[in-house]
């Protein structure tokens, strides 16, 4: 891929799903990747929340943007404002855009008890 711009906002996208969040992880995973971008990290909190950090060219935002709504993920309105407005000649096509996604799950399931073993010391 090519360079980050440090001066380049990263790309925010937030919305909510009733998909169980296992489905939906997959989902996404598969939405980023098939669009030549790049998961960074991700961070689960519980089953109601994952947050996660992508980069993908500037040239496959629409495209990216398409295939999360086909996974299943409702876009909040400042999302869908953010990518309708896009514009890929903004920038280098081929320039990295970094970028954030956040899903919230909407669901009825008690909250997922993960056990954190002690650690020594």
């Amino acid at each position: 891929m090519g360079e980050l711009d440090p001066f380049i906002e990263p790309l925010r996208i937030a919305g909510f799903t009733r998909v169980p969040h296992i489905e939906m992880i997959a989902r996404v995973r598969d939405a980023i990747s098939s669009n030549d971008g790049f998961i960074l990290d991700s961070h689960m909190f519980s089953n109601a929340m994952l947050s996660i950090s992508f980069e993908i060219r500037g040239r496959d935002v629409e495209s990216l943007a398409t295939a999360i709504s086909a996974a299943g993920l409702l876009l909040d309105a400042q999302s869908t404002s953010r990518l309708a407005g896009w514009d890929a000649t903004m920038i280098d096509p081929d320039f990295v855009m970094p970028g954030a996604l956040s899903i919230n799950f909407v669901h009825d399931d008690p909250p997922l008890r993960i056990e954190v073993p002690a650690v020594p010391g």
